[in-house]
């Protein structure tokens, strides 16, 4: 398979999947929807063209995000994990422990009413809403290796992308979401929960 690098916003997830975070082991699980969407969010303003991706990605082939309920939302996200996970690439787990947050249930829920609303899927084929954590199959993280997503990456690239997953995952939900409503006001005015986040 000849390689590549990264031309889309499913292969920065993928990505985003398989690069090494606080354990420093590849294909460490990312915990948490939202956590997820946030992450792709802050990809595309801040390391996009910071780090060179702007090269290989268009901006047009990154998710697009939009002010919802809970600061920036993209259907894009969830479709990504559900395409991946129906071909088996990625492997979506609940996550023991705590109980999820409020706003990853409801990130899930608009992507139910969404999928609903644009496609033949009844919504009651989807579970209530449980924690999740995603990590790449044996078969998804083949794919990455085969295709070069990351071995084509820069240095700084593949650094960049091992330090921001790092600091993802050992940041609380509330503190990236702090950061998400100071940062980005104007993807927050439909939020409803901007007070406690701000406070």
């Amino acid at each position: 398979m000849a390689t590549r690098g990264p031309t889309s916003g499913r292969d920065v997830l993928l990505l985003f999947l398989y690069v090494p975070g606080v354990t420093d082991e590849e294909n460490e699980p990312i915990r948490g929807r939202t956590r997820l969407m946030k992450m792709m969010f802050i990809f595309e303003r801040e390391l996009h063209k910071k780090f060179r991706f702007d090269q290989t990605i268009e901006e047009s082939d990154l998710p697009e995000f939009s002010p919802w309920r809970y600061g920036p939302f993209s259907k894009d996200v969830f479709d990504y994990v559900e395409f991946f996970r129906r071909i088996g690439f990625v492997e979506v787990t609940d996550a023991c422990g705590d109980e999820p947050a409020v706003e990853d249930a409801e990130e899930y829920g608009q992507w139910v009413e969404e999928i609903a609303l644009n496609e033949e899927t009844d919504p009651s084929d989807y579970s209530d809403y449980t924690e999740e954590s995603f990590r790449l199959t044996d078969r998804g993280m083949g794919f990455v290796k085969q295709s070069g997503l990351f071995d084509d990456l820069s240095d700084n690239q593949r650094s960049a992308l091992r330090e921001y997953k790092a600091r993802f995952n050992r940041t609380s939900l509330y503190a990236i979401l702090q950061y998400v409503y100071k940062e980005y006001p104007d993807m927050t005015p439909e939020s409803e929960i901007k007070e406690r986040i701000l406070h």
